[in-house]
């Protein structure tokens, strides 16, 4: 498998990852009132899979498979929005930053899909 076939992979899994991810948000907000000990591992794991789409993805652009320069941007909005969440809420766990964890999830798949018609 070349790195341009599983950066895509990599990214279709994502796509589903964020979706179970923004769920579990969802469900973490309305029945404990805040992001769990549970939604956070969920939350690490999916920053780990983003970030690994986009090592392959830079690996891949190494080997002059690149795309266009909005595809960098809706990548680089995508790696930086869980942590930019946990910045801006000093790492606050409470019922406002599970539901931003949820919607940005949401918001990420958007910037996913629209990352993989600019290239």
């Amino acid at each position: 498998m070349n790195p341009s076939q599983l950066h895509a992979a990599l990214s279709n899994a994502s796509l589903f990852f964020l979706a179970l991810s923004g769920a579990l948000g969802l469900a973490s907000l309305l029945f404990q009132g805040r992001v769990s000990p549970t939604y956070k591992g969920v939350l690490v794991v999916g920053e780990i899979l983003l970030v690994a789409v986009a090592l392959v993805g830079l690996l891949a652009w190494t080997q002059g498979r690149g795309p266009g320069a909005l595809h960098f941007l809706y990548a680089a909005l995508s790696v930086l929005a869980f942590p930019g969440i946990f910045a801006f809420t000093r790492g606050g766990m409470g019922r406002r930053e599970a539901l931003l964890y949820a919607l940005a999830s949401f918001v990420m798949i958007g910037f996913i899909i629209r990352a993989g018609q600019t290239s």
